[in-house]
């Protein structure tokens, strides 16, 4: 049964046949809801939320559901949970990651010296701000905590706030810590240490030198989240009964983290460690069934007491704010003070004082037409989008091109990199890396003309017109110099992984085809061409495998009909993946509709975490 699982989110209704013979199940209602659960678990949702109608209508069918659908108490395919129908699998990892969660929240530390950390508080946050300086309350409530969340877009600081967290619990700690950081993805994981090490030397230099012994015992290279846990089959290395050694754990690009996976992480963890979880809660959430990111920073909340607290702390005057304020960051005035304070006290209500929202970004203060395209998306505010692209010049909007003039201007942009691949005297992978990194072109959909698939082909046939390539044919596949090409599943034995980019070459002596990947050492790895685990060529990839990834032009292409795929946290994950320009190709109604599309995926963890503590 649980292999048959397994393959739910690819074929709900051999997975609904599969269930009904073994449940010796003969009825068209109950089969029709088994195939609304698995086509919900295929679009995200971790389960299903039932009627009163349809709970009742279950219970007078008892006979038939008898050993298919049960309550949490028993081991059955499915499980009724109140109103929400889960698969039972499902059911477990959302249950026991909120117990992992809740247990974590009650182990918040009140042993700490606050006046030790008030004072490296101050040697890392020398330069003391006019209006509140949120990295540094970030810092020090994290401090105070075995489990923060650090959510905030692009530029907002994350990394840096990181390192001055890090620096702080190393030097408040008797012994050298043991520090992990870790990302979903390769691409993930190399832009986290390299990010570490550029926020490093950031530091000013005499903030370096008196850190010099503290900052040799930090990592400045991250791992994945597979590589973490350690592969073992099915399985993974790292559970309860064997967790993993460390005293912290940072991990990034956290709204990437499915369900699943978010359970087997927690459950890795020894209680004592200390975990910051970073991301963006705006952007996509995961591939795979769950949001547990954006739930999890559902709420924000500063107490009375945690407000004093800090204020202490920082040297700054900082205000409290109610709990239930979604999405909401404290400014520095009394905007609470018409509103009665609730103290609760619920694991929801502990877990809204972990997170810390960073809202300046200082990437996009250089290109504010990107912050200001993003921030309208965010709002939902459509009459900000066209006046938008008409004031900043970085952002360009192609309402109603044809499809083959797109295609074209879409193949220029490559020239600059098949200049470069082609030059002979050119051999240094790097440089072709970073100057395909210069423009990429990013699709709502993966099939289809407008799709990524669809894109990749109509590009390779205009690279060819223009004799940029000279594809030959391996395996049945096209495969040419220079070809860009992603990684679409996870191979342990070749170190590639779902994500990984990277550029095909022929050998000139051999004439063997390989494909050199970037490492996150710095170092470049070449693998054969028939020895790689199954790809795809990357000149246009989907909004959602770019998460993760940075390019200095951004071109998203929409199809020209609407799709519910086309959503606000879609839209806006695209933006955010340009540097310096965005040139968006969609109609305007489907611009709009995308934007105010914003679902929200099943799940019962906030109401999971609303108990008693």
């Amino acid at each position: 049964m649980q292999a048959e699982l397994q393959t739910v989110t690819e074929f709900p209704e051999q997975i609904t046949k599969v269930l009904s013979l073994l449940a010796q199940i003969d009825n068209p209602v109950v089969e029709a809801l088994i195939l609304r659960l698995a086509n919900s678990l295929q679009e995200g949702h971790v389960c299903l939320h039932l009627s009163t109608d349809e709970i009742n209508d279950l219970s007078h069918r008892h006979q038939s559901i008898n050993g298919l659908i049960g309550s949490p108490t028993e081991f059955t395919p499915l499980i009724l949970d109140g109103h929400k129908l889960y698969f039972h699998r499902y059911w477990l990892y959302e249950d026991r990651f909120a117990n992992q969660l809740c247990k974590r929240l009650n182990q918040q530390s009140a042993n700490v010296d606050e006046a030790q950390i008030k004072l490296l508080l101050n040697k890392l946050f020398a330069n003391k701000l006019d209006d509140i300086d949120w990295q540094k309350v970030a810092v020090a409530a994290a401090s105070l905590s075995n489990f923060t969340i650090i959510s905030g877009g692009p530029g907002t600081g994350k990394t840096s706030t990181v390192l001055r967290l890090l620096l702080l619990l190393q030097g408040l700690a008797k012994q050298p810590l043991t520090i992990r950081l870790a990302a979903p993805t390769g691409k993930a994981a190399a832009r986290m240490g390299e990010g570490m090490r550029n926020a490093i030397q950031k530091l000013p230099s005499d903030a370096q030198a008196e850190l010099k012994p503290i900052l040799e015992t930090l990592p400045t290279q991250a791992e994945t989240l597979h590589r973490l846990l350690g592969p073992n089959g099915h399985r993974f290395t790292h559970h309860a009964l064997y967790p993993l050694s460390l005293d912290v754990l940072v991990v990034d690009e956290a709204s990437m983290i499915d369900q699943a996976m978010m359970y087997h992480l927690f459950e890795a963890l020894p209680p004592s460690a200390t975990v910051i979880l970073l991301g963006d809660k705006d952007q996509l959430s995961s591939v795979d069934a769950g949001s547990v990111f954006s739930d999890l920073c559902e709420k924000t909340l500063i107490s009375p007491a945690n407000a004093t607290r800090l204020s202490e702390i920082t040297d700054y005057q900082i205000p409290a704010n109610p709990v239930g304020n979604q999405n909401m960051h404290p400014v520095q005035n009394d905007m609470f003070s018409d509103i009665e304070f609730t103290e609760s006290n619920t694991y929801d209500a502990l877990l809204a004082q972990q997170v810390q929202v960073l809202k300046h970004s200082y990437r996009f203060a250089s290109v504010p037409g990107i912050g200001a395209l993003a921030n309208a998306i965010l709002a939902q505010d459509l009459s900000a989008l066209n006046p938008v692209f008409e004031v900043h010049p970085s952002l360009v909007w192609q309402k109603n091109a044809e499809y083959e003039d797109m295609l074209g201007s879409l193949a220029e942009r490559f020239q600059p990199y098949f200049e470069v691949i082609n030059d002979s005297l050119i051999n240094d992978p790097t440089i072709w890396m970073n100057t395909v990194d210069q423009f990429r072109v990013l699709t709502a959909l993966k099939d289809g003309p407008y799709g990524a698939l669809g894109i990749n082909r109509a590009l390779e046939r205009r690279f060819q017109l223009k004799h940029w390539i000279r594809p030959t044919t391996q395996n049945g596949r096209s495969i040419y110099h220079g070809l860009l090409i992603m990684v679409v599943q996870n191979d342990y034995q070749s170190g590639l992984f779902n994500g990984d980019v990277g550029i095909v070459q022929q050998d000139q002596q051999t004439g063997k085809w390989h494909a050199r990947f970037p490492q996150i050492d710095a170092d470049w790895k070449s693998i054969p061409l028939n020895r790689l685990p199954d790809w795809v060529p990357a000149w246009a990839m989907t909004i959602h495998k770019s998460q993760g990834s940075e390019f200095d032009h951004v071109a998203i292409v929409l199809p020209n009909q609407f799709s519910p795929i086309i959503n606000r946290s879609l839209l806006y994950t695209a933006v955010t993946r340009a540097k310096q320009n965005v040139t968006l190709w969609g109609k305007q109604n489907i611009v709009f509709e995308g934007v105010k599309n914003h679902p929200k995926r099943m799940s019962g963890l906030a109401d999971r975490l609303n108990r008693v503590t």
